[in-house]
Formats: C-alpha cells, sequence, structure tokens
C-alpha cells in the first residue's frame, strides 16, 4: 500500500476500533525506509492521538 492508503488504513481502523489493524497501520507509516517529514507525522499524531509521534517530530521542526 501506498501512503495515502495507509493513511486511509489508520482513519478507518481508528473508526471502527480495530487497534491491531491501527498498529499496523502506524507501524507501516513510520518505516525507516520511508520516512515522512516531521509536519505530516505533526498531523497525524494530532488527528490520530499517536502520542509517541508528536514531541520527536515537534523537536525536529523546533
Amino acid at each position: 500500500l501506498d501512503y495515502n492508503q495507509w493513511v486511509s488504513v489508520l482513519k478507518l481502523s481508528m473508526m471502527w476500533d480495530f487497534m491491531g489493524l491501527c498498529n499496523a497501520s502506524i507501524r507501516h507509516l513510520d518505516c525507516p525506509l520511508r520516512p515522512l517529514d516531521p509536519i505530516s507525522k505533526v498531523g497525524l499524531a494530532s488527528q490520530y492521538n499517536i502520542e509517541e509521534w508528536l514531541l520527536p517530530a515537534l523537536l525536529v521542526l523546533a
């Protein structure tokens, strides 16, 4: 799946409370081979309450 598809998986899995699928989408979006830019991470972290992404992404932007 590409970035947009994984974001869709994240959105739907959060909406339907499928935590296993939610965690899988977070792992795929946080892949070190295709790192997300910090602005995208802050946006996704805020929108989907991914606490472990928020502070590190904000520190990169600081």
